[in-house]
C-alpha cells in the first residue's frame, strides 16, 4: 500500500512509545541495523515496514536506530538495506583489491 507522496506519520507518540517499551543499558539504546550505541536523544525510531509501504506507528513496527542507519534505509525494507550494505561492502573491497594489485604491478612486487 503506497501512501500519497507527503503525507506524513502522525507524530502519536510512537517514538517514545518505542522507547518506554526498549529495555537500555543504563540509558544507552543499540541500532537495529549496525549495533552502534547512543543515547536516546541521539537515537531515532525507524518504521521496519516503512510508512511510505503501507507500515504503521505500531511498536511491533518500529525499532531504535542510529541516524545514519534510518536516513540510508530510507523506504527500504530491513531485508533490501541489509542487501545494500552487502553490495556497497563488496564494491568497497574490490576498490580496495585493484587498488592494491595496481600498486603492486607498479613497485614490482
Amino acid at each position: 500500500v503506497q501512501r500519497p507522496k507527503g503525507m506524513r506519520p502522525r507524530q502519536g507518540g510512537y517514538r517514545e512509545a518505542k522507547f518506554n517499551e526498549t529495555s537500555s543499558n543504563h540509558g544507552w539504546y543499540y541500532c537495529k541495523y549496525c549495533g552502534k550505541s547512543g543515547r536516546k536523544e541521539d537515537m531515532e525510531v525507524d518504521h521496519v515496514l516503512p510508512w511510505a509501504r503501507g507500515g504503521s506507528n505500531d511498536v511491533s513496527n518500529l525499532a531504535i536506530s542510529c541516524r545514519a542507519c534510518n536516513r540510508a534505509k530510507g523506504k527500504q525494507t530491513p531485508d533490501e538495506f541489509e542487501i545494500m550494505k552487502m553490495m556497497q561492502e563488496d564494491d568497497m573491497l574490490e576498490k580496495e583489491y585493484r587498488s592494491v594489485m595496481r600498486d603492486i604491478k607498479r613497485n614490482g612486487r
